[in-house]
């Protein structure tokens, strides 16, 4: 088979491992196929309104040493907008310096360099970035803030049972990080998504909890305090994310963004209703919350926005 391909550049892609050795043997596979092997990695931008700080750092550092080692000339580092291109690219720019310090300074690049040119090129500092990353878990493709910012109250569909009270220290670990340059449109939307996935994961804990208790007044300030005040962080939210969208892309493409809030604002508000009803003996019971909590899935593990608003889209 090796003999009968033609005379081109073979491209080795790869955004997924983390170990040396894997990069070194597929390297050294595709150098048997052809004298030129370009690489093409990933900055993680397509797991959901921020990007992947620590899972770009734990791929692609150890990918580019191996191409360096392997004297590849070329590698380019995609960013995908899967599912709607919740991330704006412009927020992964710092990790575009992983790459262009490994072309320029091969194997032993620094990664304190590395960050250096990012907060040039970027004007934010790296401590930001790494307040980016706390909307995930860590470098495994764990999509809990997405999850969280799209879920339903009354049973949020999140991957894995995730820890929520964990979750939420994360998010207010992000949100005092984005107050370093709270005047920064790119802080704004930090600081508004933050505040919305914090206040969720808050929520959730604490309507379930009431529900068990049949605590009516708990679940009676949860109704008319709590979600209208989730509401408004929301209404912050989409605000901030709209100033980046217009001022990155064309318009085209946002109103699969805008639809997806209006939805979940309006979910928020029959919430508020039921619990309403249920206080007030309208409601014996709240379906939902009499069933364990389901985990969101897919037949093909994808994480979309399908898997987290209701299990009638699952498969879809």
């Amino acid at each position: 088979m090796i003999a009968g391909l033609p005379d081109v550049d073979m491209v080795y892609w790869d955004y997924y491992h983390m170990e040396d050795r894997w990069y070194e043997h597929m390297l050294s596979e595709h150098e048997r196929m052809s004298e030129n092997t370009v690489f093409a990695g990933g900055v993680w931008t397509w797991s959901g309104f921020m990007p992947q700080v620590k899972r770009t750092d734990a791929t692609m550092v150890p990918a580019l040493k191996a191409c360096a080692r392997h004297g590849v000339r070329t590698a380019i580092a995609t960013m995908w907008g899967d599912d709607g291109t919740e991330t704006d690219y412009f927020l992964a720019m710092s990790q575009m310096t992983l790459f262009s310090e490994a072309c320029w300074r091969g194997e032993d690049y620094d990664m304190d360099e590395a960050r250096h040119m990012a907060e040039t090129l970027t004007g934010l500092p790296w401590e930001v970035y790494e307040g980016f990353g706390c909307f995930y878990k860590d470098e495994t493709d764990d999509r809990t803030g997405k999850g969280l910012i799209y879920c339903d109250l009354l049973y949020p569909l999140l991957p894995h049972q995730p820890n929520l009270a964990a979750a939420a220290e994360q998010y207010a670990e992000g949100l005092r990080r984005m107050a370093l340059c709270e005047n920064d449109p790119r802080c704004r939307y930090g600081a508004a998504l933050f505040r919305v996935a914090y206040e969720k994961a808050q929520l959730i804990l604490q309507l379930r909890a009431a529900y068990k208790k049949k605590d009516a007044s708990a679940l009676r300030r949860i109704a008319e305090e709590k979600i209208p005040a989730l509401v408004k962080l929301y209404d912050a939210l989409e605000e901030a994310h709209r100033t980046l969208w217009w001022a990155s892309y064309k318009r085209l493409g946002w109103e699969n963004i805008t639809l997806r809030y209006g939805a979940v604002k309006g979910r928020l508000k029959d919430v508020s209703y039921t619990l309403n009803c249920y206080c007030d003996g309208r409601l014996p019971v709240i379906e939902e919350l009499e069933y364990p909590e389901l985990e969101a899935s897919r037949k093909d593990g994808i994480q979309f926005f399908q898997v987290y608003v209701s299990p009638q889209f699952d498969g879809i």
